[in-house]
This record gives C-alpha cells, sequence and structure tokens, in this order.
C-alpha cells in the first residue's frame, strides 16, 4: 500500500505567475517568452512629461512638510492625509522609473505593474493631498495662527501644486493607448 509521489502542480495564477513566462534556452540562460507591449505615443517626450510631474509633485510635498505652520504642528485632518499624499506620490515615482527602464517593449507583467497601476496610485495622491488641502483650509479658520498667516498660505499652495501634478499624471496616462 505505498502511496504514489505526488506530481508537482504548475500555478498557473497569483503573484509570481509571471515566471511562467521565463524558459530555459540552450545554454541554461532563462529568456522572456511572454508578451510585451508596446508604447503608440513617443516615448521620451511622455517619459519627460510624466518626470517633471512627478518630480514637482514630489518636491512641493517635501517643501510643503518644511513649512513652519500651525497646522501641520499637531492635527490629525492635516497630517494624516499630507503623509499619504507623500507616500502615494513616492509609489507614483517608483512605477514612473520602472516604466522609464522597461524600454519600447515593455514585459507584461511589468506593464501591469506600472502603466495599469499609475491611474489608480496618481488619483489616491490627488485625493490626499485634495483632503490635505482641505484640512489646511479648516485650520485657517479655526487654529489661531499667530502671524503665520503667510506660512498658511504657502502651504496650501504647495499641497495645490501637489494635487495639481498628481492630476497630470493621471490624465497623460490615461491618454497613453498602448498596443500588443
Amino acid at each position: 500500500m505505498g502511496q504514489e509521489p505526488k506530481e508537482k502542480k504548475k500555478k498557473t495564477g497569483g503573484r509570481r505567475s509571471y515566471l511562467n513566462d521565463f524558459k530555459p534556452n540552450v545554454a541554461g540562460e532563462y529568456i522572456y517568452t511572454g508578451k510585451k507591449i508596446g508604447w503608440s505615443a513617443p516615448r521620451k517626450p511622455t517619459l519627460v512629461k510624466l518626470w517633471i510631474l512627478s518630480g514637482a509633485g514630489a518636491l512641493a510635498g517635501v517643501l510643503a512638510g518644511c513649512v513652519p505652520q500651525t497646522g501641520m504642528e499637531g492635527t490629525v485632518w492635516a497630517v494624516l492625509p499630507y503623509v499619504l499624499a507623500l507616500v502615494a506620490c513616492a509609489s507614483e515615482i517608483w512605477a514612473i522609473c520602472r516604466l522609464s527602464m522597461a524600454g519600447e517593449q515593455i514585459r507584461e507583467y511589468v506593464f501591469q505593474a506600472t502603466a495599469k497601476q499609475l491611474p489608480g496610485r496618481s488619483f489616491l495622491t490627488a485625493l490626499c493631498s485634495g483632503v490635505a488641502i482641505l484640512g489646511e483650509i479648516v485650520n485657517v479658520f479655526v487654529l489661531p495662527f499667530d502671524g503665520k498667516m503667510a506660512a498658511a498660505l504657502l502651504l496650501i499652495f504647495l499641497e495645490i501644486i501637489m494635487f495639481a501634478t498628481a492630476i497630470g499624471i493621471h490624465r497623460t496616462i490615461l491618454r497613453l493607448e498602448w498596443q500588443e
């Protein structure tokens, strides 16, 4: 009554399913045999636009954190959405960096992780920075500013830049057409 060895089942889905698209060649090296997706828009100008927008948004976000302003010193309704917007902005930059390094023909799994997710990431950045803007506007009317009104307005302006650049990234990515 010996048991027969179980055969290994080949996974068809899951987090690392893209590994099934790599096959060994005669030299023993693994090569990608899956689908590739190409840019239909001019790649370089699109990437330059995405980098300018993401860089400006990240810079505005970091500078906003450096503004000495009463609202960012303790109100959770202003600090939490600001921090979430910064994290989402970093996620955007990571996706744009990976998209930039992928080349003219993008492997399908890289496409799924970058171009497909970038609209959601940029929407999250815009949403969080929009909530942070509203939180700061509430702070202007609720908290005593003791002569820090210029700093409050600068902070709101920087958060508006972060919001606008996220919307720009979102629109740019949604307008792109891809070809298999």
